[in-house]
């Protein structure tokens, strides 16, 4: 029984899988181009989703500290305001 490269039964179905590998081959480099472009964007996004919440947060810090001293100034104001009017009503009061 002699083997014909083109009608031999096992060179054919190897023949069609190195073909089907060279095919899943380049799929998978395509794949991993767009699994590395796309983490690419992520980072990116991430970044600055990082950044934006950097300057969110030292905003808040921001306001929060000067909404302190405006209370601070706002009680300080309400105590001497108090005490005007304890000094204009109870000027014998002791201190």
């Amino acid at each position: 029984m002699s083997h014909d490269d083109d009608t031999c039964p096992h060179l054919v179905v190897l023949g069609r899988l190195e073909a089907e590998n060279a095919r899943l081959k380049i799929f998978n480099e395509e794949a991993m181009a767009h699994i590395a472009k796309e983490e690419r964007k992520n980072r990116e996004r991430l970044d600055m989703e990082q950044a934006k919440n950097a300057r969110l947060k030292a905003e808040v810090e921001r306001l929060d500290a000067e909404n302190q001293s405006i209370l601070r100034a706002i009680g300080q104001q309400e105590m001497d305001s108090a005490t005007k009017w304890l000094d204009k009503n109870f000027p014998n009061r002791i201190r």
